[in-house]
């Protein structure tokens, strides 16, 4: 759709003088625009976003007491080394009665987060969330994971009725 403006005059803020547009605006394009680096962006904006959404085709479980890959994974290549990662999972789970599950945030071999206690006296079936600001002072690809465990019992994850999420956003420091 093409707008057009026709005036005959345009005056000046006082009305001392009036303003000549006749061609002023010829060949402008969109690359002519200036566009904002990252450098030049302000501290606590968000940089990048990436994410990816999971519905398994059935439950994922864990009897293991040490950390267990859940499946849900993902890297970023921040840009600057003052940047933060922010990152936010979902996990749809179900659990047995009497059972402690833990849930964590990794960064390659690194736990950024304390783990989500999951202690339950009866049967639990639901999303848990999890999410953690990290400063990996790092412009090389960094790969973040979930990881459950449990303290007995077994852990269902990934439950195949629920949506399982992970979203990665570089915020500039």
């Amino acid at each position: 759709m093409t707008s057009k403006l026709k005036t005959d005059i345009l005056e000046t803020v006082s009305g001392s003088g009036t303003i000549a547009l006749t061609n002023q605006l010829s060949g402008m394009t969109s690359a002519s625009v200036p566009q904002l680096t990252a450098a030049q962006m302000p501290v606590g904006s968000v940089l990048q976003v990436k994410t990816q959404n999971y519905i398994p085709s059935g439950n994922s479980s864990t009897t293991s007491t040490s950390y267990v890959n859940t499946g849900l994974v993902m890297t970023i290549t921040p840009t600057s080394t003052n940047s933060k990662i922010l990152v936010i999972a979902t996990v749809g789970s179900q659990s047995q009665a009497s059972v402690t599950n833990n849930l964590a945030i990794f960064r390659d071999s690194t736990q950024v987060t304390e783990p989500l206690n999951v202690a339950t006296s009866s049967f639990y079936k639901g999303p848990l969330s999890l999410q953690a600001e990290d400063s990996p002072s790092s412009t090389s690809e960094l790969t973040y994971r979930i990881k459950a465990k449990v303290s007995a019992g077994t852990f269902y994850y990934h439950h195949s009725a629920m949506q399982n999420a992970i979203t990665l956003m570089e915020i500039k420091g």
